[in-house]
């Protein structure tokens, strides 16, 4: 819980008993500690303002809910029919409640009690009615019951809600209001959206500051001239009706701004008096079935987006390019097979959609529109890239996707705005140089293409961030200028003949998502560990047996797919990945074991991998030392290395039996470390029998010197120096980190996954004996005089601790490989 806050012991308690009762595992906590987006509560003044039980699977709010005197808002979405205790209405300030998604049967009457209220969501339950009780609510100013579906009428009472501005009534089957709704003089925005409507409620036209007023797919065939009395209104949304005309009575709205008839059910024809919408910015006419606009059509003067797209246009008619406000035009899927020579004549075009029409031929004149920012030419016919398209300097986002493109022109580099370029299932075979000068590129997408070689320039695109090469079946190699773009996230090379990667590639450093599979490699390189920022890696079907030691740097990974290769052994390194939620690794020729475990699903795969690959460390200490070795920093810190899984110790404030959780956790341990002290080398019955357990079980031992001690108090608990570290607290950060270095060494050199256990002593035994032996030979001793300085200087590190013992028989052997 964040410092400085005394929340009320009724208030802790109430948390308590929430944790208890929700679904989530993890506590509920400060909106400030956490960025969850459910289950959190918000403080002021040391009371609670805020609880948020969104999908807590919580049945029945505790009473004692009632207590929290200054709470405003309280959501309960997503919590199946839950049940509110009396209490509730002693929320006194209480000013949103949520109760969407909840499955109610009925309407919680307790609520209309909670004068204070100013917005109510009871979206998507079962609610079949509202009771007259709701009007006691005159506080309201939203209210939301959208998708009850059996809603048929509002009470009489809701007149009462005199300062609500926002009415969501929408997938109700409500076909009258009552008189009263003309009471609702504070509202701005009407949601009456699904179930057929036959007419328009009158009340509703009577509305004198409504604003935004949404009937989309309410079937109405008219609407009667009254409509035209909402004269402040902003946005109108008829869409999904069966107008032959667009109703005159809109002609009135001389504030319209906004106005959507799209997916009209039937041949909608344009009227001339469209013109008089003087105000209007936004007109959707798409799905309508629309053939022609009137000539006044450009007096709509302030029109600055128009959707025409899925009609029965056959051309792009004159009267668009009349428009002086016009940034948005999308006319996409009409069925165009050319553009006329006037397309350039757009004064202030920022966003031209043409896509999924059957244009053959792109009009040089296209070029002209120097204000264009966004160009969509997907899914047409033309094979043809007008050279003075590079003329469009302000060009961002340029989409060409699904044509039939087989050159681009050097203009194309011109382009220097260009942010996303989408060339993909085209007959391109080569890249010009000048894509190179394509510097403010963020995105290139080159899907299912015939390119044979990529250009060197490519490296010069440093902003790329998404790069995408896939599917030519004919890409043999990528240029070392690829590990220029430092930048990129997503890079997808899958699908092509590569046989290996560019080591330049190691410097992708920011790179999320790499996909390579479909391709001819043999093996990923060791270099792929530099990656530390992957979360989805795809190098299914290739030919690979192996895979890097590195690999298991890639602890952000979430998506793993290795399927369709030549594995045969389970890749242990990916028992890191503790992010990991989607593995594939079928149809490679795994061995038995592999086979085994692998059917057991991820959890065991990772169980298995970390069993072969970490090991988990016991850091044995008495008591009193906790503060003073910095136990808990330690763990923190093992823990976050590659080598180590868990790093286990008691803590001062360990609950429960002490001697059941020694008796577990040391025997999982592979190794102990040993923080030696005068507590815990004399007079600590815990610390001696964590010593017995790792010495029952075969668990090598590392022993910490504390400064209270000396190597010779450790000697007599059978701890051996040359294993040892002295603690060195002046420089804490040093020290750890030098004794996981050691610890990683120690575990490459010694198997700690023996079947019999990790026998390091056995080991030492073993070459101490053949070292003596040697040392008593008479051809060693004639060595030993001829290279008596090097032996001496060996021996000189060992006795001064700068070497273990494993170390200087290690360096011993090499002194005699050196020997003809």
């Amino acid at each position: 819980m964040t410092e400085n806050i005394i929340l009320k012991e009724e208030d802790v308690a109430l948390l308590k008993e929430l944790d208890r009762i929700s679904q989530f595992k993890d506590p509920i906590q400060n909106k400030i500690d956490t960025d969850a987006e459910h289950y959190f509560y918000e403080i002021e003044n040391n009371e609670i303002v805020t609880l948020n039980l969104d999908n807590a699977r919580i049945t029945n709010l505790p009473e004692s809910i009632g207590n929290l005197s200054a709470l405003r808002t309280l959501s309960l979405a997503g919590n199946i029919d839950i049940n509110l205790p009396k209490s509730i209405k002693n929320l006194k300030t209480l000013k949103t409640l949520i109760l969407s998604f909840n499955k109610l049967k009925n309407f919680p009457e307790l609520i209309t009690e909670l004068s204070s209220l100013e917005v109510l969501d009871v979206q998507k339950n079962y609610i079949p009615s509202l009771p007259e009780s709701i009007g006691n609510l005159r506080s309201l100013r939203e209210l939301n019951i959208y998708g009850n579906e059996v809603i048929k009428s509002l009470p009489e009472s809701i007149g009462n809600f005199t300062s609500l501005k926002v009415l969501n009534i929408g997938r109700n089957p409500i076909n009258q209001l009552p008189d009263s709704f003309t009471q609702l003089s504070s509202l701005e925005e009407l949601y009456r959206e699904g179930h057929k409507l036959e007419v328009l409620p009158e009340q509703i036209t009577q509305l004198k500051n409504l604003r935004i007023l949404s009937l989309k797919g309410v079937n109405l065939v008219t609407l009667s001239n009254s409509i035209g009395n909402l004269t402040t209104l902003e946005s109108l949304d008829i869409g999904e009706c069966k107008f032959s005309i667009i109703p005159e009575g809109l002609k009135n709205l001389v504030n319209l701004k906004s106005l959507s008839l799209k997916n009209n059910r039937q041949s909608l024809e344009i009227p001339e008096w469209i013109s008089e919408l003087k105000s209007l910015v936004k007109l959707d006419l798409s799905g309508s079935k629309v053939k022609k606009l009137p000539d006044t059509f450009k007096n709509l003067q302030s029109l600055n987006e128009l959707d025409l797209g899925s009609n029965s246009l056959e051309e792009i008619q004159n009267v668009l390019f009349e428009l002086p406000s016009l940034e948005i035009l999308k006319i996409e899927s009409c069925g165009l097979t050319s553009l006329s020579d006037n397309i350039g004549n757009f004064k202030a075009l920022k966003e031209l959609i043409l896509a999924s029409n059957r244009i053959e031929i792109l009009n040089d004149a296209i070029g002209n529109i120097g204000t264009l920012e966004k160009l969509d030419l997907n899914k047409n016919r033309f094979k043809n890239f007008p050279e003075n398209l590079g003329n469009l300097l302000s060009l961002k986002e340029l989409y060409l996707e699904n044509n039939y493109i087989t050159i681009l022109p050097d203009s194309i580099g011109n382009l220097k705005s260009l942010q996303i370029l989408d060339l993909g299932s085209n007959k391109i075979t080569n890249l010009p140089e000048s894509i190179g000068n394509l510097i403010s590129l963020k995105k290139l997408k080159l899907r299912n293409h015939e390119i044979m070689k990529i250009s060197e320039s490519i490296g010069n695109m440093t902003s790329l961030e998404e790069l995408s090469l896939t599917g030519s079946y004919k890409l043999e190699s990528i240029p070392e200028s690829i590990g220029n773009l430092t930048k990129l996230e997503v890079l997808s090379l899958s699908q092509n003949k590569l046989t290996k990667l560019p080591d330049s590639m190691k410097n992708l450093v920011n790179l999320k998502i790499l996909s390579i599979n479909h391709n001819n490699l043999g093996t990923l390189p060791e270099w792929i560990g530099n990656l530390k920022k992957l979360e989805v890696l795809n190098i299914a079907r290739n030919n690979i047996s192996t895979l890097p030691d590195s690999l298991g740097d890639l602890v952000n990974m979430k998506n793993l797919y290795l399927f369709y290769n030549q594995l045969t052994k389970i890749p242990v390194q990916i028992w890191s990945m503790k992010k990991l939620n989607e593995l594939n690794l079928k149809d490679n020729p795994w061995d038995k074991e592999s086979k085994e475990i692998i059917e057991k699903g991820i959890p065991e795969i990772l169980k298995y991998c970390r069993k072969h690959a970490a090991m988990n460390v016991f850091l044995s200490h008495a008591v009193v030392d906790y503060d003073y070795f910095k136990i808990m920093e330690f763990s923190e810190y093992f823990q976050k290395q590659n080598v180590i899984d868990k790093a286990y110790y008691c803590e001062e404030d360990l609950t429960g039996n002490i001697d059941d959780f020694m008796n577990e956790r040391v025997p999982d341990s592979q190794l102990l470390l040993f923080f030696a002290s005068q507590k815990s080398v004399f007079n600590s019955v815990d610390c001696a029998h964590e010593l017995d357990l790792a010495r029952q079980h075969n668990i090598q031992i590392i022993p910490i010197k504390g400064s209270s001690v000396g190597w010779g108090d450790l000697a007599k608990i059978g701890l051996d120096r040359q294993l040892g570290f002295e603690y060195d607290e002046n420089d804490f950060n040093g020290f750890k980190k030098k004794l996981y270095d050691y610890i990683k060494k120690f575990k490459e050199t010694v198997d700690l996954f023996e079947a019999e256990g990790a026998i390091y002593d056995k080991q030492k035994f073993a070459l101490k004996n053949s070292l003596e032996n040697l040392i008593e030979s008479e051809p060693f001793m004639e060595i030993l005089k001829e290279h008596f300085s090097e032996f001496e200087k060996a021996f000189d590190e060992l006795s001064n601790n700068r070497v273990t013992l494993i170390e200087y028989f290690l360096r011993i052997a090499r002194i005699l490989a050196h020997i003809d």
